[in-house]
């Protein structure tokens, strides 16, 4: 429920982590911090890096900046851009214009010695900012669903083929395990969807098109291949 004395939950438009909200909400309020920072164990999956907790559990440096009182030793993690905020850090917030929370306003409440609490997981975690980063994170979601738990998929209907009811598949058609089709899809005779392909919507792939390795929605008619990319259609016939 929103509310002037709600905390908020703010989240990167571009990171997909595998972590129910309810425990770390939980966790907030229980710490009374003004801000809850949602952390990846490094473990060789990302290469963010640049927060420190302490001994104590709270977030000690970010970057370059530090809190005063700190319990030695620090150790350090990898931020998902996932926080929640006490409504406190809104009044940090300038009238107007721009303003980094990670830049300004987090270094802002360490040098004050505000407590930034600090929630750590070791659930699946993707950046998807490029479209390199999306295909590989898809492909690891694929190999593993069970990674981003509470997500609707299809029924599987052969080893790795994820199939609405409304996908229709020609004889003749072929898909390359894992697939995953939501919508009004259909793959014509002498299609190849898979492997690694994802399409949702209403879509019709034509004969002699192969879908590999990539991610399509929206609404259209594909007439050429699409392989290791990402491709919304509109209206009109794609790519």
């Amino acid at each position: 429920q929103l509310g002037p004395d709600k905390p908020i939950v703010m989240a990167h438009g571009d990171v997909v982590l595998g972590v129910d909200l309810a425990p770390i909400i939980a966790a907030h309020q229980a710490s009374r911090a003004a801000a809850t920072l949602v952390l990846k164990l490094r473990d060789g999956s990302t290469s963010l890096r640049g927060v420190f907790t302490d001994a104590s559990g709270q977030v000690a440096r970010i970057l370059t900046h530090e809190r005063p009182a700190r319990v030695e030793p620090l150790f350090e993690h990898a931020f998902t851009g996932i926080q929640v905020l006490s409504p406190e850090v809104f009044g940090q917030l300038p009238k107007s214009g721009p303003c980094c929370l990670v830049n300004e306003i987090y270094p802002k409440l360490l040098a004050a010695d505000r407590p930034l609490h600090a929630f750590l997981t070791t659930a699946f975690y993707a950046d998807l900012g490029t479209y390199p980063r999306y295909l590989e994170a898809q492909s690891a979601v694929f190999e593993g669903p069970a990674r981003l738990g509470g997500v609707h998929w299809p029924t599987q209907r052969e080893p790795g083929l994820y199939l609405d009811e409304s996908v229709q598949i020609e004889p003749g058609a072929k898909l390359l395990a894992p697939v995953r089709l939501e919508g009004a899809v259909t793959v014509r005779r002498g299609a190849t969807v898979g492997p690694y392909a994802a399409l949702q919507g209403e879509i019709e792939v034509c004969a002699g098109c192969t879908v590999e390795r990539a991610s399509v929605w929206g609404k259209g008619v594909l007439v050429e291949s699409i392989k290791n990319r990402l491709e919304a259609l509109g209206p009109e016939v794609a790519p």
